[in-house]
């Protein structure tokens, strides 16, 4: 605390500095404009005065100003208050080669000639810490909106990490007539992710923001809540706040709008949401107690109407679909099903066990990096009808090791024109296990599906209604009413748009890891441990170079086969091993793969396998096999 004079002497030099740069009449301005665009009929609150002269960033350049003047150096305060648009310079992106995740540079800005949002993230704070953070984690916040995604710089993760980053999505496109941008309902998704050193990724939370406040004056400052994974049913916690600014670019007076009218149009937003969620409310409601009355043992099957979302409220499971647009980095509905089904389960125990039932939207989960059971068949089908097929999601049951049946989301396809009644045309895709049966009455027993209750996409939602739910019973005619009870189109649709309001698809961003180097780590560190096990066998270890490079080619084909389901190149794989292989020596191999890149674990599994232990404790006349 400081003394009384020294606070007296403090007091004497703002008021000269507000003074001198005729910053008390910009004040006077100010408030008297704000007033003005308040609502006659009430009074204006010395909070809401408060909370505006934060939000048009008043407060932030007065401090910038007075630290400026102490370092002797001058600053023009810019326009007045009363425009609400400060200067602000757009720092120019320093990675090219990372644009696509990065955003457009604002040097695209005068030849386009479009309406664009600028994004500045200026810092974190209250954070969550405890006593056993790694020093050496990282976040990054990612950003998606108006089917644009944005991924900022890793900074260090601590209790105010200093983001220090700018972003800059279109909010229209220059030949784009398109509706008033007060109409655009779409929110920005902020996703905070925690990298630890290790590559493990933790969600650190998430937020939607409604950016159309900018529109009242062409600049906004705000201090932005992340929510925190909530528990199903419960309301979500604070995970830390963001500090943001938001500018309207370009600064065109005709986009700048009362912000009373930005209000109003909010609040009629809501009330139009609010009375669609209730409609839907009250007729699943319905509809659940006829789904019952048909049967029995209908109360037993897996039929799930609504799902927590991130924020702990509920929503319907066929609003977590979003549009997806894979670019070039997935070439065919098969490569979706290999993408999804190698993201790591995102649940730190044994499948079945302890789960979160919290769904997150597929903006969190592509950002996270991992996903749940039920967000791997969200995603896939996703991704499958962004292909053109007529996917659903099937929420079902499977065994699991233990022997339990455990609910999944798995997905199906079918065919126009097919009899779906009798199998043909009807395709069941595993986001688990990556495998896809497109042969029903042949394959039944090879499905590790057991149970069907119910399937849904954007478009409808139907609840298995056969005698038996088993999948070697259930018939996909959907279009059946005694096999299926349908919500409808009419009932779905509405619900759908109204909670995932979107201007375009997801897109998915390149990787920035360098796959090159991890694969040599990886291979590097194996062998090591390979080298180490053998020593405490009494074994010695020489590596065949050649082999090795000749093995690659297996791997290639094995992966192959995993993506289209056909085995390409065995016939030259085994060639040029019988050429490589000297004559009186034999070549042990034992394919296996993972879903991770923990050399650890690939050793444990591997400790853990009769026929890999048998080649790693072979005894070589020259050489050993190779591990690749």
């Amino acid at each position: 605390m400081l003394p009384s004079r020294k606070l007296e002497e403090l007091r004497v030099v703002v008021h000269r500095h507000l003074q001198a740069n005729d910053i008390y009449s910009q004040l006077r301005s100010f408030v008297t404009d704000f007033v003005k665009e308040k609502d006659t009929s009430g009074l204006t609150s010395e909070d809401e005065l408060l909370q505006a002269v934060q939000e048009k960033g008043v407060v932030d350049e007065l401090l910038k100003s007075l630290r400026e003047e102490g370092t002797g150096t001058s600053v023009a305060f810019g326009p007045s208050f009363g425009s609400g648009v400060l200067p602000l310079k757009l720092p120019a992106f320093e990675d090219a080669d990372d644009s696509s995740r990065r955003g457009r540079s604002h040097s695209d800005l005068p030849k386009s000639g479009g309406v664009y949002l600028h994004i500045r993230i200026l810092s974190g704070s209250a954070f969550g810490i405890d006593g056993d953070e790694d020093p050496h984690s990282q976040c990054t916040l990612h950003m998606a909106f108006k089917g644009q995604r944005c991924s900022s710089r890793p900074v260090t993760y601590e209790a105010e990490p200093q983001f220090d980053d700018s972003f800059l999505v279109t909010l229209r496109e220059s030949k784009e007539s398109g509706s008033p941008l007060l109409h655009i309902q779409e929110k920005i998704e902020v996703v905070v992710v925690r990298t630890e050193k290790s590559g493990e990724t933790s969600l650190v939370g998430t937020q939607k923001i409604d950016w159309r406040k900018v529109l009242s004056s062409g600049f906004l400052s705000l201090a932005v809540e992340l929510l925190g994974s909530a528990n199903a049913g419960g309301a979500a916690l604070s995970a830390g706040v963001l500090n943001l600014r938001l500018q309207l670019l370009p600064s065109a007076k005709r986009f700048i709008l009362p912000e009373i009218e930005v209000g109003r149009t909010a609040a009629q937003e809501r009330a139009s949401e609010g009375q669609i969620e209730r409609k839907f409310f009250a007729f699943a409601k319905s509809w659940w107690k006829e789904y019952l009355s048909l049967r029995p043992s209908h109360a037993q099957r897996i039929v799930k109407i609504f799902g927590a979302a991130e924020d702990g409220s509920l929503r319907p499971v066929f609003s977590f679909l979003a549009d997806v647009r894979p670019g070039r980095y997935l070439e065919s509905p098969r490569h979706a099903l290999r993408f999804v089904s190698v993201l790591p389960l995102d649940s730190d125990e044994t499948f079945g066990e302890g789960r979160s039932d919290i769904w997150h939207s597929l903006h969190t989960v592509l950002a996270k990096g991992k996903a749940t059971v039920e967000e791997k068949g969200i995603l896939l089908c996703s991704l499958l009808h962004s292909f053109g097929l007529d996917a659903y999601c099937v929420m079902g049951s499977c065994t699991a090791d233990s022997g339990a049946n455990h609910g999944v989301v798995w997905c199906v396809s079918l065919t126009p024109g097919m009899e779906w009644g009798a199998g043909e045309g009807v395709v069941l895709w595993d986001p688990l296990g990556g495998g896809r049966y497109d042969n029903l009455n042949a394959s039944v027993r090879d499905i590790p599906l057991n149970t069907v209750g119910c399937i849904f996409n954007k478009n409808n939602f139907l609840a298995n209604i056969q005698a038996s739910d088993a999948i070697g019973h259930v018939r996909f005619d959907i279009g059946n009413p005694r096999h299926w009870k349908a919500m409808g189109s009419a009932m779905v649709q509405p619900v759908a748009e109204s909670l995932t309001p979107s201007s375009g698809p997801i897109p998915l961003l390149p990787s920035t890891h360098n796959v090159f180097q991890i694969e040599q780590a990886v291979e590097d560190t194996l062998r090591a441990l390979v080298v180490e096990h053998r020593r405490h066998l009494g074994l010695y270890t020489l590596w065949d170079e050649s082999l090795g490079f000749i093995l690659s080619s297996a791997l290639s084909a094995y992966e192959t086969e995993r993506i289209v389901g056909v085995t390409v190149g065995n016939a030259d794989f085994q060639h040029s091993v019988k050429r490589a292989v000297p004559e009186g020596n034999t070549f042990k191999g034992f394919p296996v793969q993972f879903v991770h890149r923990d050399p650890a674990r690939m050793m444990g599994a591997l400790k853990a396998s009769t026929v890999a232990q048998d080649i790693l404790a072979t005894r070589g006349v020259r050489k050993t096999p190779v591990v690749c």
